[in-house]
């Protein structure tokens, strides 16, 4: 399942099965509410105790919401309040420090690993910054066993 938060919020309409998007007039009140009930009514029809949410650069909630350092948090207190149907929920969030600064503390606290995207020149490293074991990693080149 694939939430696609930039799609929902620049109108993108995807037809492709199990990404998911949220329709109609969004603000960030109104897709904070939206999104936590898209988490409900979905986390009731998945057969688990456990699952994992995985964020694709974080950092681009400073381009979607117009206070991020405030309605970022609100998404991700629906983490909290999800457990009631999920026992076991983690998440990895991948962060691009120069895209949003000031969301770097809730990402640490927040989450379970985090995967900090550095730019070097023209290319980009990712560096396991937090959980599992420090790595550095191309994230957009494979290896011989992918």
């Amino acid at each position: 399942m694939v939430f696609d938060a930039f799609g929902s919020f620049k109108g993108i309409e995807r037809d492709i099965p199990y990404v998911y998007q949220l329709k109609g007039y969004l603000d960030d009140g109104v897709f904070v509410a939206k999104y936590r009930e898209l988490v409900r009514d979905s986390l009731k029809k998945l057969p688990t105790d456990r699952i994992w949410v995985f964020t694709y650069l974080s950092s681009g909630a400073c381009k979607l919401f117009k206070n991020p350092r405030r309605t970022y948090p609100q998404v991700w207190c629906i983490k909290g309040e999800a457990n009631e149907l999920i026992r076991d929920i983690r998440a990895v969030m991948v962060y691009e420090k120069t895209d949003c600064p000031d969301i770097e503390g809730f990402i640490y606290a927040s989450s379970d690993v985090v995967v900090e995207v550095v730019r070097e020149g023209a290319k980009r490293k990712a560096y396991i910054t937090k959980g599992l074991k420090n790595a550095v990693f191309n994230p957009f080149e494979g290896d011989g066993d992918d």
